[in-house]
């Protein structure tokens, strides 16, 4: 003979019903020990109908919605970047190599890696993000801050996409940077990209300049940051626009900062070409001149 007691969450009896239940299993054992073997079978087959068809009645739980991932968009920029307030980086990785990275520093703290990377599915990012105009660089988007997106080991098939987009998001000022500019030279950029190059050492200036003259961008800028030592254009001709900024500390180099003169330097040939200069926070040099 077949017993059960199946808990009322189970089969959505209340305790009422449940008490019956069991009383009714109390008699079918008094049955039993009377000889009435047959009446006993009887009023338990007709429990254990009762419970069956209570726990069918009993709806299934709901399946759980699986998460919709929210649609790519660009993120925020901290303070330090106050020209663009947004990142894009449909491509991270980088094989440059700089002591002094901070990306490849966050990269192997988040990834474990920081190997080149096409992230084909945030190419819609711009299509989901809307400009912010109420806060200076709001319509501005730094792109791969994470990478060089015009590295030598880069493909063309993950730089085409990315320009593609920048041309049909006039809204957006795309911002690039580089340290190998002379790949900007092949490139057709739409009216509202703006090209950089860093240029932390001498070495790094006629380079930007030969890539910058032979440059379809409508803004052009150098950043120097971190300047690493005294930097001389022959001509700034071709440049919009100067950024100056010292060495962050990472895990393998200490922080740095340029000397007053350098900065002084390059920030009065700007100025002799009426070009605009920006000094980052992290630029804390400054003169402590005494008089004689």
């Amino acid at each position: 003979m077949e017993y059960r007691i199946v808990k009322k969450t189970n089969v959505g009896m209340s305790g009422k019903t449940l008490e019956k239940a069991i009383k009714v299993v109390d008699r079918a054992d008094e049955l039993k020990s009377e000889g009435k073997s047959d009446e006993a079978f009887e009023l338990i087959s007709t429990l254990n109908k009762s419970v069956d068809k209570a726990s069918r009645s009993v709806p299934s739980p709901p399946k759980a919605e699986p998460k919709k991932k929210a649609p790519p968009k660009f993120n925020r920029t901290n303070d330090n970047i106050k020209w663009a307030k947004w990142t894009w980086n449909p491509v991270t990785g980088c094989e440059h190599g700089c002591e002094y990275c901070y990306a490849e520093e966050i990269s192997m703290r988040f990834n474990g890696h920081f190997k080149p990377e096409f992230h084909e599915a945030r190419l819609v990012a711009p299509d989901n993000t809307k400009p912010d105009s109420s806060i200076p660089g709001g319509n501005a988007v730094f792109v791969c801050s994470m990478a060089d997106l015009f590295g030598s080991w880069v493909p063309n098939d993950w730089i085409w996409p990315v320009i593609k987009k920048v041309e049909e998001h006039p809204e957006w000022t795309f911002l690039f940077l580089t340290k190998n500019p002379r790949r900007y030279e092949s490139v057709q950029f739409p009216d509202n990209a703006w090209i950089g190059a860093t240029v932390d050492t001498q070495a790094r200036v006629k380079p930007t300049l030969d890539a910058f003259e032979k440059s379809s961008a409508t803004v052009k800028f150098v950043s120097c940051e971190p300047l690493l030592e005294p930097v001389v254009f022959d001509n700034m001709d071709a440049i919009d626009w100067v950024i100056i900024g010292s060495q962050s500390g990472t895990n393998n180099v200490k922080a740095f900062q340029p000397e007053f003169e350098w900065v002084e330097a390059l920030h009065n040939q700007a100025r002799s070409y009426d070009i605009p200069v920006y000094w980052k926070d992290n630029l804390k040099c400054k003169p402590e001149e005494y008089p004689q």
